[in-house]
């Protein structure tokens, strides 16, 4: 298996992926820059997020340092929705809420699991949608995005392969950018280091293309295939300003190090 964490720069504005070979600074290099109308929309994730030391990310750490057992014990594959207001003070443009969140107890597992750590939340929602992925909603994000029914979703080999390139390619179809222009959402430019695994036989990956899927369907099937949560986040500031934002991160390892 050919896997590698490499500093690749991901640019993502409005859906559009850039080139993939076009930088590669390392997960150290501050040199990296962007020219963006609003620094206020640029997003730069130069450390892996379990380093990163933001207010969102503490939240996030918070909810994550639960749940992520409790998928892992029925599979791992879970979705996280949320609404918080745009822009918090650490200059994330979407940012993570703050949750109560609590310790399930000990020999829960799966739905009971995740619903015991929400119970004194009552703006958290935990439900098991028909694929059997567990959906934790905070508060409500914009529905409509994910009931957008998709003709054709085309994915390329590396696409395929990895998490964060097939939600991506399912984010830019051509529906998906109409629901987006109507609801007058907009997705931050993104900079971030990405591990990137290589097609080879054995490997977890998605069919090279879906048809006629929903995208909260095609959100569940990257879930389940690569085992961990797909995480969907919208936010509205006082200027009506509305961003969403799509990401991923793994409950169950699939690669270590690299198996020759």
């Amino acid at each position: 298996m050919k896997f590698c964490e490499v500093g690749i720069v991901m640019l993502i504005l409005g859906g559009a992926l850039g080139d993939l070979t076009a930088a590669s600074p390392s997960h150290g290099d501050k040199s990296a820059t962007a020219s963006v109308r609003d620094k206020n929309t640029l997003r730069a994730i130069m450390l892996p997020r379990e380093e990163q030391d933001t207010l969102s990310a503490r939240n996030e750490r918070a909810v994550l340092k639960y749940l992520r057992p409790a998928l892992r014990s029925v599979g791992g594959a879970g979705r996280l929705s949320y609404l918080a207001p745009c822009y918090g003070n650490d200059g994330d443009p979407v940012p993570f809420p703050t949750v109560n969140v609590q310790v399930p107890t000990k020999g829960k597992t799966g739905l009971a699991a995740v619903r015991e750590m929400f119970k004194n939340d009552k703006e958290v929602l935990v439900t098991e949608q028909r694929s059997g992925v567990i959906n934790v909603m905070i508060g409500k994000a914009p529905a409509e995005v994910l009931q957008t029914r998709i003709s054709l979703v085309t994915l390329k080999p590396l696409e395929q392969y990895n998490a964060v390139l097939a939600i991506t390619a399912i984010t830019k179809t051509k529906e998906v950018a109409a629901v987006m222009r109507k609801l007058r959402l907009e997705e931050p430019l993104v900079i971030a280091g990405l591990g990137i695994v290589e097609p080879e036989k054995g490997l977890p990956h998605l069919p090279p293309s879906m048809k006629d899927i929903t995208v909260d369907q095609a959100l569940d099937l990257v879930a389940k295939t690569f085992k961990g949560i797909v995480f969907y986040g919208a936010c509205v500031d006082p200027s009506g300003e509305r961003l969403y934002f799509v990401d991923f991160v793994e409950v169950v390892p699939l690669y270590v190090g690299e198996s020759r």
